[in-house]
């Protein structure tokens, strides 16, 4: 059997010297690979189209349920004009996002910058819903898409009454 040489901590040096005539490290190294390699052949096995699919599907399924955080950012979007939290140019900035299906990685920068202090009071009202970051990845964006359109909403909303001053 071929020979190969590991390199250790100090620290378990000595304690492979200690048990070395009550252990076999031999066989215990050869166990811990055998895991590992399966560990790695089992999330190869994966193919990455299978992963794609699976994607695509689930995130088909999980915008079905989206509409609860995008009402959600709604009413945060529509409250922050109505109560006078935001400056012209962010709401017009957003106002001119409202129509596009997706937003952007760099806008939903801009809207959780915006957001500020509030954004945490959003996502703790969408745990209290039962939407976590972990099980429902696309929950930043429906928060982000829904403030948007609630911007977009209220300015409209504004701009009529200012047009009737």
């Amino acid at each position: 059997m071929p020979k190969l040489a590991i390199y250790v901590p100090k620290k378990a040096k000595k304690a492979i010297d200690r048990w070395r005539k009550t252990i076999n490290f031999s066989q215990v190294f050869m166990r811990a690979l055998e895991r590992e390699i399966r560990e790695r052949e089992r999330a190869a096995a994966a193919e990455d189209s299978q992963v794609a699919i699976a994607a695509r599907h689930y995130r088909q399924q999980m915008s079905e349920h989206s509409d609860a955080l995008v009402s959600l950012g709604h009413r945060e979007g529509v409250r922050l004009v109505l109560e006078c939290h935001l400056e012209p140019e962010p709401i017009q900035e957003m106002v001119s996002w409202a129509d596009r299906p997706e937003l952007g990685v760099e806008e939903r920068s801009r809207v959780r910058e915006w957001l500020g202090k509030s954004r945490d009071s959003l996502l703790k009202s969408a745990s209290n819903l039962g939407y976590r970051e972990k099980t429902h990845p696309g929950l930043e964006s429906d928060l982000c898409r829904g403030v948007v359109l609630g911007v977009s909403d209220a300015w409209s909303r504004v701009c009529e009454e200012m047009n009737q001053l």
